[in-house]
């Protein structure tokens, strides 16, 4: 199970303070689109975007890979498969200055490396206009996790999309999201 104490204290350090982030209170709704998967190939429309939840392809994203940029990045719909595992999955808007990339791509790296570690269940990503309307204006960055009730995690009743967008990548929010919204509560915490 991560929880703060297990998240690298060096990517507060990482980006903009968190007074200097620009970002928005977390947003919790009802999710969406618990082991609910579609066949490969299909799009499927979410809402809010980027995603927090919902329907998904039955294979997520390699779990050793943590940054993503355009040229290499999977299915919007593989990557909210990661989200019912306890990710929690950063999507960064197309077109993001080059500087906060280059601050997620180290945020990424305090995450771990080859081997396949629970504690480090992080993928930063982009998201572009081709992927759907409706990223947040104004913001580089929106976190985001699939919750659940870790005493009853598959009750989807319980279960919520959370989110949190952000003008400027920041380790600091990043940490705070993380440490507030642990790998344990999540629909399917001891999926890889």
């Amino acid at each position: 199970m991560i929880d703060a104490l297990k998240i690298d204290p060096a990517i507060a350090d990482i980006g903009s303070s968190l007074a200097d982030a620009g970002c928005d209170p977390v947003a919790e709704h009802a999710a969406t689109g618990n082991q609910d998967h579609v066949q490969e190939g299909t799009k499927v429309p979410y809402d809010p975007t980027p995603p927090d939840s919902g329907s998904h392809y039955p294979n997520p994203a390699p779990f050793t890979k943590h940054f993503y940029a355009e040229a290499d990045r999977p299915a919007v719909e593989s990557l909210v498969h990661n989200l019912e595992h306890g990710y929690t999955v950063v999507w960064y808007r197309s077109g993001t200055p080059s500087k906060q990339i280059t601050n997620l791509q180290r945020i990424a790296k305090t995450f771990g490396g080859e081997e396949y570690n629970p504690a480090d269940k992080f993928i930063a990503a982009p998201w572009s206009d081709a992927d759907g309307a409706g990223f947040p204006a104004g913001k580089n960055m929106v976190i985001t996790r699939w919750t659940a009730d870790p005493n009853d995690p598959s009750n989807p009743s319980l279960q919520k999309g959370v989110r949190q967008g952000c003008t400027n990548v920041s380790g600091a929010a990043i940490k705070d999201f993380m440490a507030k919204y642990p790998v344990a509560s999540s629909p399917e915490p001891n999926g890889a």
